[in-house]
């Protein structure tokens, strides 16, 4: 379920029980979650107060009707009301565009990226215990359960690549970019063997966050010689291009 529907399902009551737990688990270290969340509360609350205000205004309700209380028809107060209104629209026009916002962005990450049968077969592969569950639980789109599996096991065996790569690639089709990046950047080190895997996961991270310009900073570290090669200069050469289209519809 998207992060934006999950934050206002919590925030409206909607979750069921085992939903509720495993958000509230995840909000614990998922900063975009987080953000979400405190970005719907936050309209929400005004939301509602403001619609209060405005239901009350009995001025504007009823401009017409004066009693011998009624003070003289003002009309900035009708457009005190009116300001409220828009209010109301810009706000409701925000929620839905976080909710548009994301799966336009992430376009060239569908593209590019390790969709989760990928991530699913990685797993697979590896001698490790209950990864097979982890497997499934990650081809439902359960993060949740996938990763509470798969990040015991990489505690445990931190210098293993293979599962590093494995739980960033979950905990980055998950959104929880930062924790991916964590993971990543020691194999990302000049020293490292792994470093151009690590930088092209790391593009990739950046690429889903609509951060063009750090996720072409690590697209430049691939060489020739990695199996990312070709993919990279692709990915590249499409951001390049949305650069110069961003650049020519602003001039």
């Amino acid at each position: 379920m998207d992060k934006v529907l999950l934050a206002v399902k919590y925030v409206e009551g909607d979750l069921d029980e085992r939903e509720f737990k495993a958000f509230e688990e995840a909000l614990r270290y998922d900063s975009e979650l987080q953000d979400y969340l405190s970005s719907y509360r936050e309209i929400n609350r005004n939301v509602g107060q403001h619609l209060k205000e405005v239901l009350s205004f009995s001025k504007f309700r009823n401009v017409k009707t004066k009693t011998e209380n009624d003070e003289p028809y003002v009309a900035e107060k009708i457009t005190y009301g009116l300001d409220y209104l828009w209010f109301i629209g810009w706000a409701l026009a925000f929620v839905i565009a976080l909710m548009v916002w994301k799966p336009w962005k992430t376009n060239l990450y569908d593209q590019f990226g390790y969709d989760n049968k990928i991530i699913a077969s990685s797993l697979v592969k590896t001698s490790y215990q209950d990864f097979e569950k982890a497997a499934q639980f990650l081809e439902k789109k359960d993060y949740y359960q996938a990763k509470q599996i798969v990040s015991k096991t990489f505690t445990q065996n931190p210098d293993d690549f293979k599962l590093a790569s494995s739980y960033a690639m979950i905990l980055i089709a998950d959104n929880c970019l930062e924790t991916g990046r964590e993971i990543l950047y020691p194999f990302a080190e000049e020293s490292s063997i792994y470093k151009q895997d690590a930088a092209y996961m790391l593009a990739l991270s950046f690429l889903k966050a609509g951060d063009s310009e750090n996720c072409k900073r690590w697209l430049k570290k691939i060489t020739v010689d990695s199996t990312n090669y070709q993919q990279s200069v692709e990915l590249l050469d499409k951001l390049n291009e949305e650069t110069s289209n961003d650049e020519l519809n602003f001039s």
